[in-house]
């Protein structure tokens, strides 16, 4: 098709001088992008000038300068240069991920809290963050599934953004304190992330009242463009410098005196106890008071940063080693291990084309736990689904 007829005589004739305009501009090295743009500014005004009724011309012309600029640069030396990613190999970084969570979760440094005892069942309160993340991570969340949502406080720069935030991303919807509609269409994401928040500024919005509701998956409604939509169940997440609880470090190394943080939430005229206690029922936090060990840095992704499959097969033997401390009767909700299970026999096949050397012991060991852990119809689903072995 010959597109040139679109175009009317007048336009046609502009068309031609832009080209002609391009042809003539010169590079000249040394000077700065800066000087370049208006040399060749000055250079078609002078042009346009020394043609026969140039003032005229260049008073008609005068809104094409700035395109034919813009249009040069782009073709110039100056424009922007895009590197090709130095992407490093997936096995290493689930290797690197595995070895920055261990060196995290075996700090002296970390404190775990909630007010809600009884979720927890027979389960410590580090283990069952760590399957709750692990569950977090990888599975969608199920309406009433009674599972604490998490939350990661502690002072900057002590991995909450590499080794918590990062893999967590692509399945998330990043909340927004700003009004608007939609803030709450999470569009099939299965993580409403609320990361690096003020949580004194959030306990005095109205949004507070909506994520009670969100962390217990009980149905709530928001508005969008001309309707009205039921937020889905969603997991819960949140990072921040401050604290949702207190907490207490017991004294070591020879110190007489413990360490006391208290919780950055007091009640005030407009966030009650009773408001805060609900939140405190909701979650299990994570408060880290200092920076882990120093060494951890050597794992950090050099050229990239952690994705979610670095934490699937990275926590993949850590939470199989946890769960194998338990039967099903320790848990206090069975979606818990219904959560964690699905996720081992689902990417147990990405793990084996990994680490091929150790992939037969791990499955017998996943297996085993999984008989303990799991309702036996749960258990011969996931077997004859994911072709493990005959586990008899």
């Amino acid at each position: 098709m010959n597109f040139e007829k679109l175009l009317s005589g007048k336009d046609f004739q502009y068309q031609t001088f832009v080209d002609l305009m391009l042809e003539k501009l010169e590079y000249h090295p040394g000077l700065t992008k800066l000087e370049m743009e208006n040399q060749w500014a000055m250079f078609i005004e002078n042009y346009i000038l020394s043609l026969d009724k140039g003032a005229m011309l260049l008073h008609k012309c005068q809104k094409l300068i700035p395109t034919i600029i813009k249009q040069k640069s782009q073709q110039s030396p100056f424009k922007t240069v895009y590197i090709l990613p130095m992407i490093e190999d997936n096995v290493a970084l689930v290797k690197k991920y595995r070895k920055c969570f261990e060196l995290f979760m075996n700090s002296d440094y970390l404190s775990f809290k909630t007010l809600n005892i009884h979720s927890l069942g027979q389960i410590s309160l580090k283990d069952y963050f760590i399957l709750q993340y692990y569950s977090t991570a990888s599975c969608k969340r199920e309406r009433q599934d009674g599972n604490l949502q998490i939350g990661i406080s502690g002072t900057s720069s002590i991995g909450k953004s590499i080794i918590f935030e990062a893999p967590l991303l692509s399945s998330s919807h990043l909340y927004t304190a700003q009004q608007g509609v939609g803030r709450f269409v999470t569009s099939g994401k299965t993580i409403f992330l609320l990361n690096d928040i003020d949580l004194k500024a959030f306990f005095g919005s109205h949004d507070a009242s909506m994520f009670k509701l969100i962390c217990r998956t009980e149905p709530i409604s928001t508005k969008v463009i001309g309707s009205v939509i039921t937020v889905e169940s969603i997991h819960v997440v949140y990072t921040s410098n401050a604290r949702l609880f207190s907490h207490t470090f017991l004294p070591a190394n020879g110190n007489n005196f413990g360490r006391q943080f208290p919780t950055s939430i007091q009640p005030t005229h407009s966030i009650s106890k009773e408001d805060i206690g609900a939140f405190q029922n909701r979650f299990i936090e994570l408060f880290c008071y200092k920076p882990p060990p120093i060494e951890i840095t050597n794992y950090f992704p050099k050229n990239s940063t952690f994705q979610r499959i670095h934490l699937i097969l990275g926590m993949y033997e850590i939470v199989l080693s946890i769960l194998e401390k338990y039967t099903n009767s320790d848990f206090c909700s069975m979606m818990m291990p219904n959560y964690v299970f699905s996720c081992l026999f689902e990417y147990f096949k990405h793990f084996e084309s990994m680490f091929p050397e150790n992939s037969k012991e791990i499955k017998r060991r996943m297996i085993q736990s999984a008989k303990k852990c799991l309702d036996k119809n749960l258990f011969d689903v996931l077997v004859n689904r994911h072709l493990i072995i005959n586990a008899q």
